[in-house]
Protein backbone atom coordinates (compact mmCIF):
# COMPACT_ATOMS: atom_id res chain seq x y z
CA UNK A 1 0.00 0.00 0.00
CA UNK A 2 1.21 3.54 -0.63
CA UNK A 3 0.06 7.39 -0.51
CA UNK A 4 -2.80 8.33 1.18
CA UNK A 5 -4.29 4.96 2.80
CA UNK A 6 -0.65 4.85 5.17
CA UNK A 7 -0.98 8.26 6.23
CA UNK A 8 -4.54 7.57 7.53
CA UNK A 9 -3.41 4.80 9.35
CA UNK A 10 -0.83 6.36 10.91
CA UNK A 11 -3.35 9.65 11.92
CA UNK A 12 -5.80 6.49 12.92
CA UNK A 13 -8.73 7.55 10.25
CA UNK A 14 -10.20 5.48 8.45
CA UNK A 15 -9.52 5.71 4.70
CA UNK A 16 -12.27 5.03 1.68
CA UNK A 17 -9.03 5.29 -1.16
CA UNK A 18 -6.44 2.55 -1.02
CA UNK A 19 -4.13 2.48 -3.47
CA UNK A 20 -1.51 -0.28 -3.83
CA UNK A 21 2.03 0.15 -5.61
CA UNK A 22 3.08 -2.85 -6.94
CA UNK A 23 6.54 -3.13 -8.22
CA UNK A 24 8.94 -5.79 -10.77
CA UNK A 25 5.26 -6.48 -13.25
CA UNK A 26 4.76 -4.61 -16.64
CA UNK A 27 1.32 -2.90 -16.26
CA UNK A 28 -0.42 -5.63 -19.07
CA UNK A 29 0.95 -8.22 -16.36
CA UNK A 30 -0.85 -6.62 -13.75
CA UNK A 31 -3.87 -6.16 -15.72
CA UNK A 32 -4.16 -9.44 -16.10
CA UNK A 33 -3.42 -10.86 -13.08
CA UNK A 34 -6.09 -8.86 -11.70
CA UNK A 35 -8.45 -10.09 -14.38
CA UNK A 36 -8.42 -13.42 -12.45
CA UNK A 37 -8.95 -12.33 -9.13
CA UNK A 38 -11.75 -9.14 -8.96
CA UNK A 39 -14.66 -8.88 -8.49
CA UNK A 40 -14.69 -6.13 -11.64
CA UNK A 41 -12.12 -4.10 -13.46
CA UNK A 42 -12.52 -0.60 -14.45
CA UNK A 43 -10.08 0.07 -17.25
CA UNK A 44 -10.01 3.56 -18.74
CA UNK A 45 -7.58 5.57 -21.30
CA UNK A 46 -6.74 7.99 -18.10
CA UNK A 47 -6.20 5.46 -15.77
CA UNK A 48 -4.06 3.29 -18.50
CA UNK A 49 -1.69 6.47 -19.31
CA UNK A 50 -1.12 7.13 -15.64
CA UNK A 51 -0.82 3.01 -15.19
CA UNK A 52 -3.60 2.75 -13.20
CA UNK A 53 -6.27 0.77 -12.85
CA UNK A 54 -9.39 0.24 -10.41
CA UNK A 55 -10.33 -2.91 -9.31
CA UNK A 56 -12.89 -4.52 -6.96
CA UNK A 57 -11.72 -7.57 -4.49
CA UNK A 58 -13.43 -9.92 -2.63
CA UNK A 59 -16.58 -7.60 -2.84
CA UNK A 60 -15.43 -4.21 -1.81
CA UNK A 61 -17.77 -1.59 -1.88
CA UNK A 62 -15.17 0.97 -3.09
CA UNK A 63 -12.84 -0.07 -5.85
CA UNK A 64 -9.15 -0.29 -4.73
CA UNK A 65 -6.31 1.71 -7.10
CA UNK A 66 -3.37 -0.38 -8.24
CA UNK A 67 -0.46 1.02 -10.22
CA UNK A 68 3.12 0.25 -11.30
CA UNK A 69 5.97 2.76 -10.39
CA UNK A 70 6.17 5.34 -12.75
CA UNK A 71 8.11 8.31 -13.87
CA UNK A 72 6.45 11.72 -14.91
CA UNK A 73 7.22 13.81 -17.39
CA UNK A 74 5.03 18.04 -16.93
CA UNK A 75 4.76 20.19 -20.19
CA UNK A 76 5.59 23.70 -20.29
CA UNK A 77 2.45 24.66 -18.73
CA UNK A 78 3.44 22.25 -15.60
CA UNK A 79 -0.17 21.40 -14.78
CA UNK A 80 -1.81 18.86 -13.35
CA UNK A 81 -3.25 17.35 -17.02
CA UNK A 82 -0.37 18.26 -18.72
CA UNK A 83 1.71 15.15 -17.40
CA UNK A 84 3.20 12.20 -19.54
CA UNK A 85 3.52 8.91 -17.37
CA UNK A 86 5.66 6.46 -18.00
CA UNK A 87 5.67 3.03 -15.98
CA UNK A 88 8.63 1.62 -15.06
CA UNK A 89 8.28 -1.90 -12.93
CA UNK A 90 12.00 -1.51 -12.16
CA UNK A 91 11.59 1.61 -10.15
CA UNK A 92 11.93 1.49 -6.56
CA UNK A 93 9.36 1.77 -3.77
CA UNK A 94 11.48 4.60 -2.30
CA UNK A 95 12.60 6.30 -5.76
CA UNK A 96 8.94 6.34 -7.09
CA UNK A 97 7.80 7.75 -3.71
CA UNK A 98 10.44 10.68 -4.52
CA UNK A 99 7.93 11.70 -7.17
CA UNK A 100 5.37 12.43 -4.27
CA UNK A 101 4.08 15.87 -3.42
CA UNK A 102 4.32 15.74 0.51
CA UNK A 103 6.13 14.05 3.12
CA UNK A 104 3.01 12.61 4.74
CA UNK A 105 1.62 11.05 1.47
CA UNK A 106 5.10 9.45 0.35
CA UNK A 107 4.83 6.79 2.75
CA UNK A 108 4.49 3.14 2.31
CA UNK A 109 3.74 -0.14 3.95
CA UNK A 110 5.17 -3.69 2.58
CA UNK A 111 2.09 -5.89 3.19
CA UNK A 112 4.42 -8.76 2.56
CA UNK A 113 7.10 -8.07 5.27
CA UNK A 114 4.64 -5.85 7.58
CA UNK A 115 7.19 -3.02 7.25
CA UNK A 116 6.52 0.87 6.64
CA UNK A 117 8.48 2.45 4.04
CA UNK A 118 9.29 5.91 4.84
CA UNK A 119 12.57 7.80 3.15
CA UNK A 120 11.55 11.09 3.69
CA UNK A 121 10.27 10.96 7.39
CA UNK A 122 6.91 11.27 6.58
CA UNK A 123 6.10 9.63 10.15
CA UNK A 124 7.60 11.98 11.94
CA UNK A 125 6.07 15.36 9.88
CA UNK A 126 2.67 13.79 10.92
CA UNK A 127 3.94 13.29 14.24
CA UNK A 128 5.34 17.01 14.31
CA UNK A 129 2.00 18.09 12.13
CA UNK A 130 3.67 19.63 9.27
CA UNK A 131 3.13 19.82 6.19
CA UNK A 132 6.26 19.38 3.98
CA UNK A 133 7.18 19.36 0.49
CA UNK A 134 9.05 16.14 -0.81
CA UNK A 135 13.23 17.18 -1.62
CA UNK A 136 12.89 20.25 -3.31
CA UNK A 137 9.76 22.30 -3.12
CA UNK A 138 10.46 24.95 -5.63
CA UNK A 139 11.10 21.56 -8.16
CA UNK A 140 8.04 19.79 -6.57
CA UNK A 141 5.59 22.53 -7.28
CA UNK A 142 6.58 23.70 -10.84
CA UNK A 143 5.85 20.54 -11.21
CA UNK A 144 2.50 20.25 -10.65
CA UNK A 145 1.23 23.75 -9.31
CA UNK A 146 -1.87 21.88 -7.90
CA UNK A 147 0.43 20.85 -5.07
CA UNK A 148 -0.01 24.25 -3.66
CA UNK A 149 -3.29 23.39 -3.25
CA UNK A 150 -3.02 20.11 -1.76
CA UNK A 151 -0.35 21.62 0.86
CA UNK A 152 -3.22 24.20 1.81
CA UNK A 153 -5.42 21.32 1.99
CA UNK A 154 -3.78 19.54 4.32
CA UNK A 155 -2.78 21.93 6.55
CA UNK A 156 -6.26 22.57 7.25
CA UNK A 157 -7.71 19.23 7.04
CA UNK A 158 -5.48 18.07 9.73
CA UNK A 159 -4.86 21.13 11.22
CA UNK A 160 -0.95 20.96 10.47
CA UNK A 161 1.68 23.83 9.98
CA UNK A 162 3.46 24.56 6.53
CA UNK A 163 6.98 24.03 6.88
CA UNK A 164 8.87 27.42 6.51
CA UNK A 165 10.85 26.23 3.41
CA UNK A 166 7.82 24.58 2.10
CA UNK A 167 5.60 27.89 2.94
CA UNK A 168 8.09 30.24 1.13
CA UNK A 169 8.19 27.87 -2.22
CA UNK A 170 4.56 28.43 -2.56
CA UNK A 171 4.77 32.38 -2.04
CA UNK A 172 7.63 32.12 -4.78
CA UNK A 173 5.56 29.89 -7.25
CA UNK A 174 2.00 31.03 -6.32
CA UNK A 175 1.57 32.86 -9.80
CA UNK A 176 1.82 29.54 -11.69
CA UNK A 177 -1.38 28.46 -10.35
CA UNK A 178 -2.84 31.20 -12.42
CA UNK A 179 -2.81 28.11 -15.35
CA UNK A 180 -5.00 26.21 -13.22
CA UNK A 181 -8.56 25.90 -14.33
CA UNK A 182 -11.48 27.15 -11.56
CA UNK A 183 -12.57 23.32 -10.73
CA UNK A 184 -9.00 22.73 -9.81
CA UNK A 185 -9.08 25.55 -6.63
CA UNK A 186 -12.78 24.16 -6.18
CA UNK A 187 -11.87 20.12 -5.42
CA UNK A 188 -8.81 21.14 -2.98
CA UNK A 189 -11.28 23.82 -0.97
CA UNK A 190 -14.41 21.69 -1.18
CA UNK A 191 -12.17 18.88 0.12
CA UNK A 192 -10.34 21.68 2.82
CA UNK A 193 -14.02 22.53 3.99
CA UNK A 194 -15.46 19.22 3.97
CA UNK A 195 -13.11 16.88 5.51
CA UNK A 196 -12.14 19.17 8.22
CA UNK A 197 -13.06 20.25 11.42
CA UNK A 198 -15.58 23.29 11.93
CA UNK A 199 -12.75 25.22 14.26
CA UNK A 200 -10.20 24.93 11.27
CA UNK A 201 -12.41 27.47 9.24
CA UNK A 202 -10.54 30.35 10.28
CA UNK A 203 -7.35 28.69 9.46
CA UNK A 204 -8.57 27.96 5.55
CA UNK A 205 -9.15 31.83 5.51
CA UNK A 206 -5.55 32.99 7.10
CA UNK A 207 -3.72 30.69 4.89
CA UNK A 208 -5.31 31.76 2.00
CA UNK A 209 -4.45 35.43 2.75
CA UNK A 210 -0.72 34.64 3.86
CA UNK A 211 -0.32 32.79 0.88
CA UNK A 212 -1.73 35.59 -1.36
CA UNK A 213 -4.15 32.72 -3.06
CA UNK A 214 -6.98 34.71 -2.12
CA UNK A 215 -5.57 37.67 -4.46
CA UNK A 216 -6.41 35.43 -7.45
CA UNK A 217 -10.06 34.08 -7.26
Amino acid sequence: RAGGVVRDGVLNIESKDVDYLVTNVSFCELKNSLGLISDKIISTSVGDSMQVIKAYIDGSQEPYDFAIPRTEKYGDLGTHTDVIATGDPSISVEEELGRRDLTINAIAYNVETHQLIDPYHGISDIKKKIIRAVGDPDKRFEEDPLRILRAIQFAVRFNFDIEEKTKKSILKNIDTLEHLPAERFLEEFKKAIEKAKDSNNMKFLNLLLETGIGNLL
